[in-house]
């Protein structure tokens, strides 16, 4: 990991590279999403990473960062195992002031005889504006589009869940209610059970899990407040179950989701996501994101996207930027 840091100025504006607790007493013009701060970070198992973090000269405060990790010291990649990484930066960055955290990245890479470099930005949906300034940005540092990916997300409203959702779905969520299936934030969860059922689940339908037991009790030690497990109980019997993230205080990211196959008749997973909604209404989060629908070889599962259409699922963008050096 590196030692020391990279400081670079230019006009009002320096850029800063270090490691990922070297501006952990730094304050933000912006609240960073969790997985681009330096806690969650230092979860995802990667020594080699860093942080760039840009600043105005008459500001003490960050205002914009992006992370990364060096893969094999050959190529930089920003995440490494979280859903995205990227710019992350306050609403007031000029696209001036990205470009140059950008330069800064650019030079550190061909310094450091880097062959790409590999961005996986978060949904447009989580800020649309935002999302179309650095679009250009990337563009305009010479990455290209790699990867294009549709994500979906349900838009929180006042609206009730049922009314969001078209009338097939209707249909099985009253059907789950008059069988007396309930639906509940779990408190102080017992992972190792929680697991075991995503496990149990994910193997019938024969897709690996991205991510091991340790690895999910680290993450709900680490963020207690941030990793929530919600599940349909069928009298004291657990018949689904969902993990979602809170994202920041705009997003909740619903990530493992699965189901008892001896059950699937009853679509249970519709009576979740009206929990999940529910709980984004109390907590005045306006995006539930459904997150992309693509199998372990990475190709789209059409019945997937059709479910969280079903729901009122929107399509929004996921990229993954590559720039060759």
């Amino acid at each position: 990991m590196e030692k020391r840091n990279f400081r670079w100025v230019k006009g009002l504006h320096e850029v800063r590279r270090g490691t990922l607790y070297s501006f952990k007493d730094e304050s933000h013009s912006f609240k960073p999403d969790l997985f681009n701060t330096p806690d969650h970070l230092s979860t995802q198992g990667h020594k080699d990473s860093f942080l760039f973090c840009l600043s105005r000269i008459n500001s003490p405060m960050i205002s914009a960062l992006i992370h990364f990790y060096k893969e094999r010291g050959l190529n930089f990649h920003s995440p490494y195992r979280a859903p995205f990484g990227g710019i992350n930066c306050s609403e007031d960055c000029t696209a001036e002031e990205l470009n140059f955290l950008l330069c800064c990245v650019n030079k550190t890479a061909i310094c450091e005889k880097i062959k790409y470099v590999t961005i996986t930005a978060r949904p447009s949906c989580y800020n649309q504006a935002l999302h179309e300034v650095t679009d250009k940005i990337y563009l305009q540092a010479g990455f290209i589009h790699f990867l294009n990916q549709r994500n979906f997300h349900i838009e929180v409203r006042q609206l009730p869940f049922s009314d969001i959702i078209c009338k097939q779905e209707s249909r099985r969520l009253n059907k789950c209610k008059r069988e007396g299936f309930e639906v509940a934030q779990v408190m102080n969860p017992v992972m190792s059970t929680i697991y075991l059922f995503l496990e149990n689940s994910f193997k019938q339908k024969q897709y690996p899990l991205s991510i091991s037991g340790s690895q999910l009790d680290t993450l709900f030690n680490r963020f207690p407040d941030k990793f929530l497990v919600f599940a349909v109980h069928s009298e004291s019997r657990l018949i689904a179950v969902s993990i979602a993230v809170r994202v920041n205080e705009r997003v909740l990211y619903n990530f493992l989701m699965a189901d008892l196959h001896s059950y699937r008749s009853f679509s249970p997973g519709v009576l979740l996501y009206e929990g999940i909604y529910t709980y984004c209404q109390k907590e005045e989060i306006i995006i539930l994101d459904q997150g992309i629908s693509v199998d372990h070889n990475g190709l789209e599962k059409p019945e997937l996207i059709r479910f969280k259409k079903n729901l009122g699922g929107q399509e929004s963008l996921k990229i993954t930027y590559k720039k060759y050096l």
